[in-house]
């Protein structure tokens, strides 16, 4: 699926880091002669030296991105519906989401006993990325690393991963 995709290493795509906190991952894709946006609501984590453009909430976006990454961020918001639809507006057509949250079945993961965990607002169930408008692939493996080379929150099913790619 994303194969035709142009690569992040050739830059010139938009970026989109949601919940963007230290901005680790919005660092190294810059490098990459991409433009960044970071949607984080606590400028605190706001680094100068990053040439990023830095919101405190996604309905402040303005204009179209490439790439939507959320990792660890959407099972914190009080409106995933809300932050689902604004991905929908401003994804390109053939843009990328790319999503990681914990698995709710994952009994260490709150979801799993029925119980609401401060700070996570959702609780995330494979069924939920099925069900998104987006042709997308549910835990994909990482290209050229067994299961043992891979941390093991991924191999346990703690963690869902999901890329999907709009209008395919």
């Amino acid at each position: 699926m994303c194969d035709q995709y142009p690569k992040i290493e050739n830059g010139g795509l938009v970026f989109l880091n949601f919940g963007s906190g230290f901005s680790g991952v919005s660092q190294l894709i810059y490098n990459k002669g991409n433009k960044v946006i970071n949607v984080d609501p606590s400028s605190m984590w706001q680094i100068e030296d990053l040439q990023a453009v830095n919101l405190s909430d996604i309905s402040e976006l303005k204009e179209s991105v490439d790439i939507f990454y959320a990792s660890h961020s959407l099972e914190h918001v009080p409106n995933v519906d809300l932050v689902i639809h604004q991905v929908n507006r401003f994804l390109k057509q053939d843009g990328i989401l790319f999503i990681e949250v914990p698995n709710a079945e994952f009994n260490g993961n709150g979801g799993g006993y029925g119980l609401i965990c401060e700070p996570h607002t959702y609780y995330f169930k494979n069924k939920y990325f099925e069900n998104l408008n987006f042709k997308g692939i549910l835990n994909p493996r990482i290209s050229g690393q067994s299961l043992e080379q891979l941390p093991k929150q991924y191999t346990n099913n703690q963690v869902i991963w999901y890329i999907g790619q709009k209008g395919v």
